[in-house]
C-alpha cells in the first residue's frame, strides 16, 4: 500500500515540475555547450527518465564510421546501480541508475 502511495506521489511530482521535460531540454543544453573530453553523468531515479538518458546518449554516440561533428563516447555499457551496502546505508539510493558518456570531436575527412 505505501509503495502504491509512493509511485502516485512520484508520478505527481514528475507532472507537476515538468520532470521529463526538463530533462530532456538539460540534455540538449549539455551537449551544446560540452567541449571535447567534457563528460556527463547522469544519476535517474526512475526508469522513465533512465530510459530517456539512455536513447539520447545513443543517439549521439559515436559511429563505427564518423563523419565529422561532435559525439558521445558511452562510458558505461550498462547503468552503474548502487551495491547492498549503499542501500542499506542509503535506501533511496535503491532505484538510483548512473551513466556516463564523454565528448570526443571527429575532425572532418
Amino acid at each position: 500500500k505505501i509503495k502504491s502511495v509512493a509511485r502516485c506521489f512520484q508520478a505527481l511530482r514528475m507532472a507537476v515540475n515538468n520532470e521529463v521535460n526538463e530533462l530532456k531540454q538539460g540534455l540538449r543544453a549539455a551537449l551544446a555547450l560540452l567541449k571535447p573530453g567534457g563528460r556527463i553523468v547522469v544519476l535517474s531515479y526512475h526508469s522513465i527518465e533512465d530510459r530517456i538518458v539512455k536513447n539520447f546518449f545513443r543517439e549521439h554516440k559515436l559511429p563505427k564510421k564518423p563523419e565529422g561533428g561532435k559525439y558521445f563516447r558511452i562510458m558505461t555499457k550498462k547503468p552503474l546501480r548502487p551495491d547492498e551496502r549503499e542501500c542499506r546505508l542509503n535506501s533511496a539510493a535503491r532505484s538510483a541508475r548512473m551513466r556516463a558518456v564523454e565528448m570526443v570531436l571527429v575532425a572532418d575527412g
